[in-house]
């Protein structure tokens, strides 16, 4: 691994162990002190390429993954995609998707984005239902987005006993938007890998959380 990706694994644990957590109190206690793992790339709940490093955490009916992605640009910061997925209540649904919510589940907005505000969004929709992003330009080519999106049984398979995936990726490139959002995209995160986060759609069935690594 490079120095760059090292740079970034430790990034991403940091950040991660200090991210604040989920009302009420006693699962909020839970989250800002349950740590991040190194994980397996061969169980990621979804296919991001490239992807560099995957951490994860159980914060008992919850789990969460965030895996690093690659950032060829020369802004500050690390592209990621943070994965959470979120247990049944016993209900017919996790409640109502807010971006207030998922912000505060996640615990901060990305620099170079300074808030999400629900009245400058731009939306699409894929296979999976609607995804929902900002945009920040600089320079001639380089275009992050804070991109984010539910995703629930109904569209794909869910790990474990999670009712629902929530996802937020940071991801900034010397390209387009449409190459920005590709890792959120519906081609990247229809499937959990199974075999190597390089297939091309990654495997063709979803391995629980609590699964062993493959060997």
């Amino acid at each position: 691994m490079s120095l760059k990706n090292l740079a970034l694994a430790a990034t991403l644990l940091v950040a991660a162990c200090t991210a604040p957590g989920l009302m009420p109190f006693e699962r909020q206690a839970i989250q800002d002190t349950v740590q991040y793992r190194i994980g397996s790339l061969k169980q990621m709940w979804v296919a991001p390429k490239p992807t560099l490093i995957m951490v994860q955490r159980d914060l008992g009916r919850d789990r969460e993954q965030l895996i690093g992605l690659q950032n060829e640009t020369t802004l500050p910061g690390d592209n990621f995609l943070w994965v959470r997925a979120r247990a049944s209540n016993g209900l017919s649904s996790v409640g109502r998707f807010t971006l207030a919510g998922l912000t505060e589940r996640f615990g901060s907005v990305p620099a170079p984005f300074k808030k999400l505000d629900e009245q400058n969004l731009n939306s699409a929709e894929d296979s999976l239902g609607s995804y929902f992003w900002q945009e920040y330009r600089t320079g001639v080519s380089t275009v992050c987005v804070l991109a984010f999106r539910r995703t629930t049984s109904g569209a794909r398979e869910l790990p474990g006993n999670a009712a629902d995936l929530e996802m937020l990726m940071r991801n900034c490139v010397n390209g387009t938007v449409q190459e920005a959002l590709a890792p959120i995209r519906d081609t990247q995160i229809s499937f959990g890998v199974i075999s190597s986060p390089s297939a091309p759609q990654g495997g063709n069935r979803m391995l629980s959380p609590l699964a062993a690594p493959l060997q």
